[in-house]
């Protein structure tokens, strides 16, 4: 979940901009309604997850994610792309869950703001997401496009190309990246109306 949130979530600020917060973590859909920083009971939030019948659910996206048919697509491209790789070294790795959250670090003290180990769990360090639990909190509650800038999306595209499995999604990879890349007042005119992008009628 914190590979996703470093190589998807924070990338995709970009797209959300200043409102994304309110976006994702005040919508009618979370639970907490985003307020008094209650974590791990509504969307939007860094390390918000939920284990659904064996699987994954990531909560910290937007539903900007499904503006447009080439948006939904490029992002879960990309995602497949990062859940793939994870699980395959994993996999390569024994499936020890030591590797993936060493016995001395729990699910919850590792998403705590003071938290900066990221870089003693192994399955976060192989993928160079050792972010602090501190940035990530403050960079998605505030989803600014000041830390998330131009430079940051090309710093993330040259880690993302790193990937086992770059080659097999790369243009969804190039197409997000592509779309990142623009300025700000490109973004912003973007039509996010998906009766529209989709052509609901």
């Amino acid at each position: 979940n914190k590979i996703v949130d470093e190589f998807l979530t924070l990338p995709m600020i970009r797209l959300d901009g200043p409102s994304g917060h309110n976006r994702r973590a005040k919508c009618k859909m979370s639970q907490a309604m985003g307020y008094g920083n209650v974590y791990g009971v509504g969307y939007g939030f860094f390390g918000e997850w939920r284990d659904c019948c064996g699987r994954l659910e990531h909560r910290s996206l937007s539903g900007l994610v499904l503006s447009s048919p080439e948006i939904c697509t490029d992002v879960f491209g990309t995602a497949q792309a990062i859940t793939e790789a994870v699980y395959k070294d994993v996999i390569n790795n024994g499936l020890d869950t030591d590797y993936i959250l060493p016995k001395e670090f729990s699910k919850t003290s590792i998403y705590e703001k003071n938290f900066e180990d990221w870089e003693k769990v192994p399955l976060a360090n192989t993928f160079g997401c050792t972010k602090s639990s501190g940035f990530m909190r403050t960079v998605m509650d505030k989803s600014s496009r000041i830390e998330i800038d131009i430079s940051y999306i090309a710093k993330w595209l040259d880690a993302i190309r790193k990937l086992t499995t770059y080659s097999k999604y790369e243009k969804y990879i190039e197409s997000l990246g592509a779309l990142l890349l623009k300025n700000a007042v490109t973004l912003n005119k973007l039509d996010k109306n998906i009766k529209n992008t989709w052509g609901i009628v």
